[in-house]
């Protein structure tokens, strides 16, 4: 039986944050069973973005997971919200997991992110979500201190809990930057750090999309890593923009293929 895909290692309640009825970020997608729920974002009809974590479980009792540990395959499930009857209506994908070959990941009890490098992977689609609008680009610039950012995600709350496709966003500003303590991290990789004083993190949230935005435009700066108890963290997708590219090559080389076919 393969193992169930994890939930998000946080461990908050969502602050001051608003559910997305006008439907903003239908790019914001659901990985996993409901019931081990975390977050994605397309970046292509048929690439999903999330975090590895989502994707790779440990083996054996070891609390080190890395790109070896994850699944070969994930549901996928975009939602948008109907106006007319009040419900969140979704739509299904399978797809095939390729985590980031640097992905590692430390963890603690409960199976949290204590600390994390290369905490990136992607699904390549069986069949593209093409009516799905992504209304963004990936960044060209590395994030800022104190620059603001919205955090969108399918994190379970008390408020939303039992109820599916319920997605929320909110926005905080980046506090630190820092490097992941683990050996063998990529010396690129950079998570930066968001607070309790404006929207958090919740369990099903990690994967999710960080986006910068202002009168021009929207851009994705960061997916929703982990957290220890007082802040959570997202990966900077600015030192893997490279990788990012080159997986979005491949995605539009299956738009050309029979759908079903994965790289």
């Amino acid at each position: 039986m393969r193992p169930r895909l994890r939930s998000s290692s946080m461990r908050f309640m969502v602050l001051h944050s608003e559910e997305d009825r006008d439907n903003r970020y239908l790019s914001t997608v659901a990985v996993g069973d409901p019931s081990e729920l975390c977050s994605g974002v397309l970046i292509h009809p048929r690439l999903v973005l999330t975090a590895a974590h989502c994707v790779c479980w440990p083996k054996d009792g070891r609390t080190v997971i890395d790109s070896t540990t994850c699944v070969q395959g994930a549901q996928v499930t975009a939602y948008a919200y109907e106006r007319s009857n009040g419900e969140w209506v979704a739509q299904f994908r399978q797809g095939s997991v390729r985590p980031h070959e640097k992905f590692k990941a430390r963890l603690g009890e409960g199976k949290s992110v204590l600390e994390a490098s290369s905490d990136l992977a992607v699904i390549y689609l069986e069949k593209p979500f093409q009516d799905v609008v992504m209304g963004f680009q990936l960044t060209e610039t590395e994030v800022e201190i104190d620059s603001e950012f919205v955090a969108v995600g399918y994190g379970l709350t008390e408020l939303k809990r039992g109820k599916k496709g319920r997605r929320f966003f909110g926005r905080n500003t980046v506090t630190q930057k820092g490097r992941s303590n683990l050996q063998d991290r990529s010396d690129k990789d950079i998570t930066f750090m968001f607070e309790m004083s404006g929207a958090h993190a919740a369990d099903g949230d990690s994967g999710g999309p960080c986006f910068r935005e202002n009168g021009q435009g929207r851009w994705l700066v960061g997916i929703v890593g982990q957290g220890d108890g007082s802040a959570s963290r997202f990966t900077s997708i600015y030192p893997h923009l490279l990788w990012l590219k080159e997986h979005r090559e491949r995605a539009e080389q299956l738009m050309s293929q029979k759908p079903g076919r994965s790289l």
